[in-house]
């Protein structure tokens, strides 16, 4: 059944001839810290994230940012985060996902963002593992983009 979860690097990916390309060129291009405090503000921008906070530039305890997400009435439920943050082309394997897995605490969910895709192997290892992660590749950081409306037609964010 995990075989229709996992995504190919092309499902991963936008259209490297659109808006989504050019996005990602552009948080490719931008210091890593002002990156990570750029996704910060996106998770800010959802209807859902009542806390966030980013952690130090270094030393940061092996996660980029944690909060809560409390879930709306009547359940009023809050959800404890941490998430990792990483600009690349490329791909992140189970080695990167896993470090961020050993740093949850209990009860805690895992968000790990990236502007590249996810390796076949990382994604089974979430899967199988059934570790409490979501894994949001570049097209998906392009969605989330477009829904929090940060970026123009053309891809861009806006400034």
């Amino acid at each position: 059944a995990w075989k229709t979860k996992i995504l190919t690097r092309e499902q991963q990916l936008p259209d490297p001839n659109g808006p989504g390309q050019q996005l990602l060129n552009q948080l490719r291009s931008i210091n890593p810290f002002v990156f990570e405090k750029n996704i910060c503000v996106l998770l800010q921008n959802t209807k859902i994230v009542h806390r966030i906070v980013r952690t130090r530039n270094i030393k940061d305890g092996g996660f980029d940012m944690e909060g809560e997400f409390v879930l709306p009435a009547p359940f009023s439920y809050p959800i404890r985060f941490k998430g990792e943050v990483k600009r690349l082309e490329a791909s992140v394997g189970p080695k990167e996902v896993s470090r961020l897995v050993a740093r949850l605490g209990r009860g805690e969910y895992g968000l790990f963002f990236t502007t590249g895709y996810y390796t076949r192997a990382a994604q089974e290892e979430v899967i199988n593992d059934a570790y409490p992660v979501r894994l949001v590749s570049g097209a998906d950081l392009y969605a989330y983009y477009y829904e929090a409306r940060m970026i123009n037609s053309d891809g861009s964010l806006l400034v």
